[in-house]
Formats: C-alpha cells, sequence, structure tokens
C-alpha cells in the first residue's frame, strides 16, 4: 500500500497491483477505482452498493460460504505443506511475492515445503491437527479435491476450510452486480498480469535453469514425503524425483 497527497492536499491510498503500472486506489468522497497508465478505468459503484439489499445476498451467499468449512469422512490421505518456521503456509505465499522481483528456485523450494512435505491418515488427523504443523501447513485433500487450511472457529466439527478446485464462479455470481463486475475484472487483470511477468521473464529463466539445474536435481533428489504420525514420522519416499525426470 501507498499513501499519497493529492493536488488538493488529501491523502489517497494506491495498492499497487503489478509492475506496469495497474493499480487500485481510493480517494476521499470517491468511489474505489482500478486503473493503469494506458488510461483503463474501472469504477465501483459505492452508491449502487449502499441500495442493494444484503439479506438478500447474504441467503445466495452463506450456503457457498457455509460448504467451505468441512472435517473429512473419508479414509484417503490429507497432504501437508509445511509453512515457513513460525509462519502459516499462506504468510509465506504473500511474502515471497512481496518484493519486486521473485526468486523461482526459492518460490519452488517453498511451494514444496522445502523439501517435505506430510501425508496425514485417517486416524491421525485429530492428533495432527493439535499440533503447530497441522495448523500453519496448506492441505490438500484430493479426495474431496480441496486446498485450504486448518481455520478453527466459527463451525464445531468442520474446523478446515478448503476451497474447491472446480469452484468456478459460484461465489462470483452469489454477488450483487457491481462488485461482480468488480471482482470479474480484477481477476481477468490479475491473470493477464501473472501472464505478462512469466513472460518477460523467460529468457531469463533460460539463463538461469541452466545455472541452477544442479541445485534444483539436488533439491528433488532429497526431496521426501513423510507420513505424519502422533508417535513418529515415516518416509514414505521421494515419489516426485521420478515423475519429473530429475
Amino acid at each position: 500500500m501507498v499513501s499519497k497527497t493529492g493536488a488538493d492536499g488529501s491523502e489517497y491510498v494506491i495498492f499497487p497491483m503489478d509492475q506496469t503500472g495497474f493499480h487500485i486506489s481510493k480517494h476521499p468522497f470517491a468511489d474505489p477505482h482500478m486503473a493503469d497508465a494506458t488510461g483503463f478505468r474501472h469504477r465501483l459503484d459505492l452508491s449502487a452498493l449502499r441500495s442493494t439489499n444484503w439479506d438478500e445476498v447474504v441467503k445466495e451467499w452463506e450456503p457457498w460460504w457455509n460448504s467451505l468449512f468441512y472435517w473429512p469422512s473419508h479414509r484417503a490421505d490429507l497432504v501437508a505443506i509445511p509453512g515457513p518456521p513460525g509462519k502459516t503456509w499462506f504468510e509465506g505465499l504473500q511474502e515471497a511475492f512481496a518484493g519486486e522481483e521473485v526468486d523461482l528456485i526459492k518460490l519452488v523450494r517453498f511451494v514444496l515445503g522445502n523439501g517435505t512435505i506430510y501425508k496425514v491418515g485417517y486416524g491421525a488427523r485429530n492428533a495432527f491437527f493439535e499440533t503447530p504443523l497441522g495448523r500453519s501447513a496448506a492441505i490438500i485433500d484430493t479426495r474431496e479435491e480441496r486446498f485450504g487450511a486448518y481455520i478453527g472457529g466459527p463451525y464445531p466439527g468442520r474446523p478446515l476450510m478448503g476451497f474447491r478446485w472446480d469452484e468456478g464462479g459460484s461465489f462470483t455470481e452469489s454477488l450483487p452486480g457491481p462488485l461482480r463486475s468488480w471482482k470479474q475484472t480484477m481477476d481477468i487483470r490479475i491473470e493477464t498480469s501473472i501472464n505478462d511477468y512469466f513472460k518477460k521473464l523467460e529468457d531469463q529463466i533460460e539463463e538461469v535453469v541452466a545455472e541452477v539445474l544442479p541445485e534444483v536435481e539436488a533439491f528433488f533428489e532429497n526431496f521426501k514425503v513423510v507420513r505424519w504420525k502422533a508417535g513418529g514420522l515415516r518416509c514414505d519416499g521421494p515419489p516426485l524425483v521420478a515423475s519429473l525426470g530429475f
């Protein structure tokens, strides 16, 4: 977030979204807007939102929101990816993209738990989610097709929050018109920004890969999938090594 002073002396805030000038800003006595250096501008109509019947919106949105909180009833393993020391996986991801440049090798290490991910079986789930590891890891539930984390409340008995992979636009569709348009525009712009960012890095990536390939190979050679048990851990082997060709 960047705070600036306008020509009239009023202060306003800017939230930069990429390196090409795309941003969201909020000025005093004006609606928030998205804009970029090309002249693109998209305003969020606050007056329309103020006139929205939010009780009706909540009725449509609440079932979807409630469905995100769950506790798996199946016996298939959960996959847990630990975050950096003292932080959740999602806090670590936010930090990874916070700087002006992204260290791709460091990002790969982080996404894969710095070399160790855990399998959590049916009988070990309760004990696992009582630990700092369980409560800070990103959780992949392949049977439920969800990606999420331990949240705890607000629903007793449903402490996990997981977004379904095929969720699509169900959340967007339940929003009132102005917010739906705002979110759809933001989703498109963020996706475009990410694609442009990596396209610009293509040449650099090719050069870097040649330099860091030994480091990458060493990382996957030592990569471990560990079965978590309350009384100890057991290594289930490094299946990613073969699948990635190292």
